[in-house]
């Protein structure tokens, strides 16, 4: 009898040798499709290593709104996360148009481009957001400036990891964003199952904090963001030696679920 696989792994299957995920060019001209069906300004941030890095954000937002950050693509090597927010948006554009939102699709493109962490200059990018005469700092916190954003969300990926996990700094106590929407990715990827990750404390793969800045080598985009502006930010990582399909699945699935609880 000759064995057959199922539709889902026809999928992950087919994906893994078409997937496009480190074609820059092509990431930037799908997400220009999505700016023009969503109403999105598309603003050129910085350039860096001979790539344009672009954010995008509804049209004619109020300075005093309150948007919902998402970035991805601050390691290059975490691929599953720019995938991921791509695909997403290309499923909600109209749910995109109809809030105040600001998107950072692909924070370091020629990490991207040459599948490693760190960018063109051989800098972690994720641990120079306190840097801010760097060209790309610069050019984050002009784009930002005007907003106060009360979740602000980075996607990324984890050598190390076993299963999907998440850090969460959120300053009100008794609050969490974290268990719901792992519930809705552990559907697709496991939860990591250490209960200490990277050096701190973890239960049910949550990795939480309400107060003080977590001490580190270099300042992180989103422990930059809860310290100056006080917002809960959250970082959701998936292992990044699982396969590809999978890893995108699990970022859309967590996208979906905190746009639907923060609205």
């Amino acid at each position: 009898m000759r064995a057959t696989s199922s539709p889902l792994q026809a999928d992950a299957n087919g994906y893994h040798f078409g997937h496009r995920a480190h074609d820059y060019a092509e990431i930037v001209r799908r997400w220009k499709v999505v700016a023009k069906l969503a109403g999105l300004r598309r603003e050129v941030i910085a350039e860096q290593g001979g790539y344009r890095v672009y954010g995008l954000k509804t049209r004619r937002m109020a300075a005093d709104a309150a948007p919902l950050y998402l970035s991805a693509g601050c390691h290059g090597d975490e691929p599953a996360a720019v995938a991921g927010l791509l695909e997403w948006a290309e499923e909600n554009v109209a749910q995109i148009a109809s809030r105040p939102i600001l998107l950072l699709p692909c924070l370091n493109p020629w990490g991207l481009v040459n599948n490693t962490r760190h960018n063109h200059e051989w800098l972690d990018l994720n641990r120079q957001f306190h840097v801010e005469k760097h060209p790309l700092i610069a050019g984050w916190r002009q784009f930002i400036e005007d907003y106060r954003f009360p979740v602000a969300a980075t996607l990324h990926e984890d050598y190390d990891a076993n299963g999907i996990y998440l850090y969460e700094l959120n300053p009100r106590v008794g609050h969490s964003y974290g268990e719901p929407l792992l519930q809705k990715c552990e559907q697709i990827i496991l939860r990591e199952w250490r209960d200490v990750i990277e050096g701190r404390r973890a239960k049910n793969a949550i990795v939480r904090r309400t107060r003080g800045v977590p001490k580190l080598e270099g300042m992180p985009e989103a422990v930059t963001l809860f310290a100056e502006q006080g917002c809960a930010t959250l970082t959701f990582e998936t292992p990044s030696e699982f396969g590809l399909f999978d890893r995108v699945r699990a970022h859309k699935a967590f996208v979906a679920g905190l746009f639907e609880a923060t609205r």
